[in-house]
């Protein structure tokens, strides 16, 4: 147990929220802007970050400064946020659009949404990193999924793996809207 005279180990603390979501500390530099030099000396206990470094790890790591300074307990329990307060994405024709469901913390290695897909809704996407791939189970209707050169129909009920580290795309062929949930994993 901490003695009420020794400060926090912001170190420690940070360092474990980092493994904790699976981020390297260059992922982490990416997402929160800190050099990942800067990022290893914070973790090694080498020096201590200024209160404007210390909030953007924070911030990329989805806590407050006052969880790792101890002063505030560590997250909520239960956290309900409100469907409207989640970020939408829409595709290039409109047609389609993603709910973010994750939290920003763990973008860049897992990523999942809510899919709409109105009737002719076409969403195609550049190579991601070599390794990514994604999952795409409809629970409305019909889409077709390419990956590559390969290309498949998925009904409702249906799961459908791809990698995602080539050119791919999610379309609504048919007349009616379908919905689906997307995961994206990065490796």
């Amino acid at each position: 147990m901490m003695s009420e005279r020794e400060p926090p180990s912001v170190a420690a603390t940070i360092r474990r929220l980092r493994k904790n979501r699976q981020l390297s500390l260059e992922t982490l530099a990416q997402m929160s802007g800190v050099s990942r030099s800067m990022l290893s000396q914070i973790e090694r206990d080498a020096t201590n970050p200024t209160v404007a470094t210390l909030w953007r790890i924070t911030t990329a790591l989805g806590i407050s400064i006052g969880e790792v300074l101890g002063t505030q307990p560590h997250g909520a329990d239960l956290d309900v946020v409100s469907g409207n307060e989640l970020p939408l994405i829409g595709s290039a024709d409109g047609l389609i659009t993603l709910r973010v469901l994750g939290p920003m913390a763990t973008a860049g290695s897992h990523e999942w949404y809510e899919l709409s897909a109105s009737a002719g809704g076409k969403l195609e996407s550049k190579a991601h990193a070599p390794g990514t791939s994604e999952h795409v189970f409809v629970t409305s209707g019909t889409l077709t999924v390419s990956s590559g050169d390969t290309r498949r129909a998925v009904k409702a009920g249906e799961l459908v793996r791809y990698n995602a580290d080539v050119p791919h795309s999610i379309c609504n062929v048919s007349s009616k809207p379908a919905s689906a949930w997307l995961t994206v994993l990065h490796f």
